[in-house]
């Protein structure tokens, strides 16, 4: 429903309930037994399991079109395909198929130290513009983060990776300064791409800043950096170890100068299903990291 009709339906369910409650009563039980029903006839349809054969098939041909030099599926633009990251994370707990450890981390370290991860403010973009997960499309939507914080989280119940810990902990942080929308206990929808018509402006640096950061720093993070899109000069960062001392005091500097940038527009809609898709990655980090969540 538009939230105007939503606004009017609830409007008549509070009239109803101080004029005829007696009325709302019997449309409630009504509601619930067509309901009850309809999942009961649902359940009755639905088809046996797969077993554990059928689900290795699925894993094998998941894994088979998988890129195995950058990771995730193989394609000019990297998408993070986060239902396939689910699966195999499932079948990775199940010890079901060789070779889905591999698959996963690769694939999960690769975006974590490329450009698809936003080392400096945190979050991740939409997607990766190239096959290496160098240069992000900008846009930040509130599922990705969702959906790649509960696969993080399971990556690291598995694997105790420092770099997994670290984007955890980088990622929630992320989104309680970007996206948590404190007045409704919810986060928002989004965060665009482009300040103006120029895409990317905000996450992207002129070289002569960087040339200010120090060296030693960013040997030690193994900073590297990326042309940015549109031909401007500037210039975009890609940590290779952004769990270290070194990658913190790059990002420190970079914060204090981004600080008084215009911010790209943060969509202010709170959508329920992407909060709940948060909502188990917060669940998830809070099972991975025990009593270190915060």
């Amino acid at each position: 429903l538009a939230p105007e009709a939503l606004k009017s339906l609830l409007n008549r369910v509070v009239r109803l309930s101080a004029e005829q409650p007696a009325l709302l009563e019997q449309s409630v039980r009504f509601l619930a037994s067509a309901t009850a029903t309809t999942l009961q006839r649902d359940s009755a349809e639905q088809s046996p399991p797969l077993s554990k054969t059928e689900l290795q098939a699925v894993a094998a041909s998941v894994l088979g079109k998988m890129d195995p030099q950058h990771g995730g599926l193989a394609g000019v633009q990297k998408f993070p395909n986060e239902a396939a990251l689910a699966f195999l994370s499932a079948m990775r707990q199940r010890h079901l198929n060789d070779g889905l450890a591999e698959a996963i981390d690769l694939q999960l370290g690769k975006m974590a130290t490329g450009g698809l991860y936003d080392h400096v403010n945190g979050g991740f973009f939409r997607y990766a513009t190239d096959s290496t997960w160098t240069v992000p499309h900008y846009e930040k939507m509130l599922y990705n983060q969702g959906l790649l914080l509960q696969a993080y989280s399971e990556a690291y119940a598995a694997t105790k990776l420092p770099l997994y810990r670290w984007l955890i902990s980088d990622l929630v942080d992320f989104l309680e300064r970007w996206m948590r929308a404190a007045q409704v206990n919810g986060y928002f929808s989004a965060i665009s791409a482009d300040i103006g018509e120029e895409e990317g402006v905000y996450y992207l640096w002129n070289p002569t800043v960087l040339q200010q950061l120090p060296q030693k720093s960013l040997k030690a993070a193994a900073v590297s950096v990326y042309p940015g899109p549109g031909g401007t000069g500037l210039q975009g960062l890609l940590v290779e170890r952004p769990e270290s001392a070194a990658a913190a005091q790059v990002r420190a500097f970079l914060r204090d100068i981004a600080g008084d940038r215009e911010k790209p527009f943060v969509d202010s809609k709170i959508i329920t299903a992407w909060n709940g898709a948060l909502l188990s990655g917060l669940v998830a980090a809070r099972q991975s990291l025990g009593s270190d969540f915060e």
